[in-house]
């Protein structure tokens, strides 16, 4: 609101005055109690008062001239405060009034209005409502009483029962709502939770909150509410507890349903099944839809139909209504697919963290998986067994959601994008979505209008729409504007717009719609403006109060009343408690207006490295702030702050490694290096060179992976860094392990192990005795394999390395087998199970399921190994893990050969020979070929048998694996 419009709060404490009227040019406390009585009462009443009452009653104890002498002063002070304009002098100065034409707005009037609004219809404009209760920060001039003018005093409390009553029924209503209409009980137990902090002695509300808390699985909570009823009601009514009450809570207790008898009873409670119910994600539905019933008709056809492949989108310009259309589908159609509805806004998220969530809604855990890729073939392979609808909303890359998308299976999918070949490019056909009609746009906009400003203007209507170009978000934000403001007239709003408005045929429908955010952008205040204006540095994503608070530098309390007039006025979207986000035509034009504001970029950087340090092992706490802690490095980018950066990624390296972020961590430690550079500090820019390397190792990019590791060896070399060489040696030879360069591993492990001996690194020294372990096992020298791991056990015993003692007791288990040792192996095998669960490690727990089943199956306890290794691969399974899943496939495989099956040995053996070979898994490449050899033998296909005996041959000569060379000849000389 701009500094010309007066602006009353008296819900709650009393503020008024222009521009911010709680903290700038504030005439709250310039103003004495009577002066801003008086000016409270005149404005509320709207009535012409004779002064002789008004002075009798702010002065009972005074005659009448002196009376009429008071409040002759106290109109003056108001005048020369500023307020001269909204007061009505009559002729001969008998009578006073407010000028309701002014230039003002009033807290208690429009939330009159919107409450007003909604008696007036037949179904609850919930919009409105929500509005209304947002706007009750309060009661009633809260805390305000002039005990000399008992007249005031009696009004004042009558305002405030009217008041809390009608916040009660807005209150209700939007809980009944909550409760049968959206399914949205968190959103329902806020409700309950805000009418008992007005009325603690309401015994509905406590009612209400008990069914709601014990239907969303809360039931422990429900019974203590019902605890918290019985005090409320004790304490402040001296009653005891309804029928109806005690009744809820026995049903709550025995988790039956019930029903009372009065006209609007509480539903049925639901079971615990329907409460988990399949995964629903999308947000909740705008009750205000108009105009889209054929497009929602087509769409509904569409996507239920029998075919193959049902992919669609929807295509129109920003603010055209893709997203709300998208909403509706996936409300109505959400019968139509017994899996579930997944949503993903493509602003907040990267594909294989949709993947991740995605994959989450059905209790699959992908956070372990080193790559992007292997997430997103992980989802495609679920999704391809479900029949579900995945909506994804935003897109502006094909490729972006590419391989998101299942390429067979039962699913359906919906797109919504500005640009028609996003939806073409992954085979989606384009369904265009236009501007309103005449008759859409007026019913959008007259549902925040009264009739009585429809009656006074009644052409007023079509010529705001049509200056809005029958833009949905134009006229949506018009509309708030108008309901925020119930004293403003149509006729005095379309000069308002045709002021700020280009003429039609000069400006494009999206330039249209930002003149109409430029038109609520140039009537907030100025503080207000500044904290609109910082919502640019979100760039459309979710965001918390904290975060904006904390940026704005601006008390929380403040920002949260801010806030909450933004959502009022459609500029802002609340999306959960405390946590918002802008549309992205929206955050665009928020960020035009920020422009390159280096102090609010600093802000941002400095909130999120502090928010990161503090939180960088809570994942739970990152994960909603992803997309805005990858945003750090963006911003901090674009303002050279090089420092932060360096400092933001060491911070958090180890979140990114622990939740599997490694695409976002490779983009971090390449700016990062890049900064080093910029600041000449070699060991900061060996160290993100190093960190470089790992993600790419841990992301199976063996190339790069090399290249990086070994350039940081050689300048950690330069820079005689005993330590930094030692780790660069460390996990090149985890990679010459892997590609069987077992002569180059050993050569750095034996100087690793130097140099970490020499610093007295205890914890290193175990972890370099566990990979030579692990290298002397691919080397099938097992006698010096056991004595490295017994050795590394050890020491992590003794420094609490619970983790790298749980891996390096699992690797015992397999070289025990090769020893022929099955019960030792048996029992390193349950020791490393009960320190897997210990350190609550999801994936160590999947593999020591799986070393179980080993040391099973070497005992030929064939039943219980088939257990393990099966639970063992669903575990994987969840999580994602491809590379260990076809490690338990080829367990299985040889399981079932030892109970002679050969048919199912032989398919899963087939599975995992192209699941190896995709990985570049040579070794176990050779095995496969030779089970495989063996099986066609056994079905009497000897010459085949043969030549895969003869490939896997040539794999291990090639490896230099005499042991495996040894084996195969025999069959070949057996079978030659």
């Amino acid at each position: 609101m701009n500094q010309n419009e007066l602006r009353v709060h008296m819900l709650g404490h009393l503020q008024f005055g222009w521009g911010n009227g709680r903290f700038q040019n504030s005439l709250t406390t310039a103003l004495a109690p009577k002066q801003r009585a008086i000016f409270c009462y005149l404005l509320l009443t709207g009535q012409l008062h004779q002064r002789k009452t008004v002075s009798r009653d702010f002065w009972p104890d005074k005659e009448h001239k002196p009376g009429l002498a008071n409040l002759r002063v106290a109109l003056n002070t108001l005048r020369a405060s500023g307020l001269e304009p909204y007061l009505n002098t009559q002729p001969q100065r008998l009578h006073i009034s407010f000028n309701q034409k002014a230039n003002y707005w009033c807290d208690v009037q429009t939330f009159e209005a919107l409450i007003g609004k909604n008696q007036r219809q037949a179904q609850p404009d919930i919009p409105s409502l929500q509005k209304a209760v947002t706007l009750y920060q309060g009661e009633f001039l809260q805390g305000f009483s002039l005990p000399e003018a008992p007249f005031f005093d009696d009004w004042v409390g009558q305002q405030r029962q009217r008041l809390d009553n009608m916040v009660w029924e807005a209150l209700e209503a939007l809980i009944r709502w909550a409760m049968e209409e959206s399914a949205d009980f968190a959103a329902g137990i806020q409700y309950a939770q805000r009418a008992l902090e007005i009325t603690p002695w309401r015994e509905e509300a406590h009612q209400y909150l008990m069914w709601l808390l014990a239907n969303s699985g809360q039931q422990t909570a429900a019974l203590a509410q019902y605890d918290r009823c019985r005090e409320a009601l004790k304490s402040y009514v001296d009653a005891e507890p309804s029928p109806e009450t005690e009744e809820l809570v026995e049903s709550i207790r025995q988790h039956k349903t019930v029903s009372k008898s009065n006209p609007q009873p509480l539903p049925p409670l639901l079971s615990p099944e329907a409460q988990a119910g399949p995964p629903f994600m999308p947000p909740l539905l705008d009750p205000l839809f108009f105009g889209r019933s054929e497009p929602l008709a087509q769409l509904e056809e569409a996507l239920t139909a029998v075919s193959e492949r049902r992919r669609f989108g929807i295509v129109g310009m920003g603010g055209i209504g893709k997203t709300t259309l998208a909403a509706h589908l996936a409300h109505s159609l959400r019968p139509h697919f017994p899996d579930g509805v997944l949503w993903a806004n493509l602003v907040d998220a990267q594909p294989e963290e949709i993947a991740t969530e995605w994959a989450a809604a059905y209790d699959y855990d992908l956070s372990r998986q080193g790559s992007g890729e292997e997430r997103l073939a992980a989802v495609r392979q679920l999704l391809a067994t479900k029949q579900a609808l995945l909506i994804l909303d935003d897109a502006w890359l094909g490729a972006k959601i590419r391989h998101l998308l299942p390429e067979s299976g039962s699913c359906a999918v919906l797109i919504t994008s500005r640009d028609a070949k996003v939806v073409q490019n992954v085979g989606a056909i384009p369904v265009p979505l236009s501007q309103f009609s005449v008759e859409n746009g007026r019913l959008l906009l007259t549902h925040y209008l009264d009739e009585q400003r429809l009656l006074a203007s009644p052409d007023a209507v079509d010529e705001i729409c049509h200056l809005l170009d029958y833009l949905p978000l134009a006229i949506n934000i018009a509309g708030c504007y108008l309901a925020y403001r119930p004293h403003r007239s149509l006729d005095d709003f379309i000069i308002q717009l045709k002021q700020q408005l280009k003429p039609l045929d000069l400006s494009e429908d999206a330039q249209r719609i930002r003149e109409t955010f430029e038109l609520s952008w140039k009537h907030l205040d100025e503080p207000q403006t500044r904290l609109f204006n910082l919502l640019g540095l979100f760039a459309g994503r979710t965001f918390s109060l904290e975060a904006i608070a904390t940026i704005a530098q601006t008390d929380i309390f403040w920002v949260e009343d801010r806030l909450q007039t933004l959502v009022q006025l459609s500029l802002l979207t609340e999306t959960d408690r405390q946590r918002y986000r802008q549309h992205g035509l929206l955050a665009e034009f928020a960020q035009d207006k920020l422009g390159d504001d280096r102090a609010a970029q600093a802000g941002y950087v400095a909130y999120f490295a502090e928010f990161a340090q503090k939180n960088s092992k809570d994942y739970e706490m990152l994960r909603p702030e992803w997309g805005n802690l990858d945003g750090v490095i963006t911003v901090a980018t674009r303002s050279q702050m090089w420092t932060e950066i360096l400092q933001f990624t060491a911070v958090l390296k180890d979140a990114w490694f622990a939740r599997g972020r490694f695409e976002q961590a490779r983009v971090a430690f390449e700016t990062a290096f890049q900064a080093a550079v910029r600041l000449e500090d070699e060991p900061l820019l060996a160290q993100n060179w190093l960190w470089w390397g790992q993600a790419c190792l841990e992301q199976g990019d063996q190339e790069e992976a090399r290249q990086w590791l070994q350039q940081v060896l050689d300048l950690y070399n330069d820079l005689d860094d005993g330590i930094g060489v030692a780790n660069a040696q460390f996990d090149l030879a985890r990679l010459d392990i892997q590609q069987s360069f077992f002569e180059e591993a050993e050569g750095r492990l034996n100087e690793v192990l130097a140099q970490r001996q020499a610093d007295e690194d205890a914890v290193g020294t175990a972890s370099t005795l566990a990979r030579l372990a692990r290298l002397r096992q691919r080397q099938h020298q097992h006698d010096e394999a056991k004595a490295f791991a017994l050795d590394a056990v050890e020491r992590q015993t003794a420094v609490k390395d619970h983790l790298g003692q749980c891996r390096t007791t699992r690797l015992l288990v397999f070289i025990m087998i090769a020893l022929n040792q099955p019960e030792m192996a048996l029992a390193y095998a349950e020791e490393s199970l009960t320190l897997a669960q210990s350190v609550a490690d999801l994936g160590e727990i999947a593999m020591a399921k799986y070393s179980l089943a080993a040391a099973f199956c070497k005992l030929e306890r064939l039943e219980e190994a088939n257990q393990m290794a099966e639970e063992s691969y669903t575990s994987l399974q969840r999580m994602g893990d491809h590379q260990s899943m076809t490690i338990v496939r080829y367990l299985q495989c040889l399981i079932k050969r030892s109970e002679e099956d050969f048919v199912a040995a032989q398919q899963l053996a087939e599975e995992c020979l192209a699941a190896f070979t995709r990985l570049k898994d040579e070794l176990h490449v050779a095995y496969c070929l030779a089970h495989l050899g063996d099986f066609q033998k056994i079905f009497g296909e000897v010459e085949t048998a043969v030549r895969l005996w003869q490939k896997a041959l040539a794999i291990a000569q090639k490896l230099e694996n005499s042991d495996l060379v040894q084996k195969i000849n025999g069959r070949l000389l057996t079978n030659g």
